[in-house]
């Protein structure tokens, strides 16, 4: 599992409201990231844009079920990675990759994927427009909504 921040500033504005207001604004930042996560993520066979939210409780959310190597996309592999080493066979004395195409590719080792980090571009999609989801829940809620 992988925790994000989110702007401790723009957080803190949720709790500068009325706790109604905060939570109902909480929600609309939670549904935009899990939006900007669909939306920002790379489009290969459709995996990373699988993203569902579950409400733990009013202040808190899971954004879940995304594919088991969403991190590696996100984060980088190989020499781009966390341990900034190329990716090298472990049982076998050569790496082997089909393309699209179906040529078959042998190799010792690859550099591994520049890091895409889609999951920065949806938290701060969603940080950009806190404001905006206050004033929304402000009149929903006093208008009964």
């Amino acid at each position: 599992m992988y925790n994000l921040e989110i702007d401790p500033k723009q957080l803190e504005k949720l709790t500068k409201v009325p706790d109604q207001v905060g939570k109902r604004a909480f929600k609309y930042l939670v549904m935009e990231i899990q939006a900007g996560f669909i939306d920002e993520s790379p489009v290969d066979k459709g995996k990373l844009q699988k993203w569902k939210r579950k409400k733990v409780n009013d202040w808190e959310y899971k954004i879940h079920d995304g594919p088991e190597y969403a991190l590696f996309v996100a984060l980088g592999t190989g020499i781009y990675g966390e341990r900034g080493t190329p990716i090298v066979p472990v049982k076998a004395k050569m790496l082997r990759f089909e393309t699209k195409g179906g040529q078959v590719i042998f190799t010792k080792s690859v550099k591994g994927q520049k890091p895409n980090p889609y999951h920065e571009r949806g938290v701060a999609r969603g940080e950009k427009r806190v404001d905006e989801f206050i004033r929304r829940a402000q009149r929903e809620v006093e208008g009964g909504v």
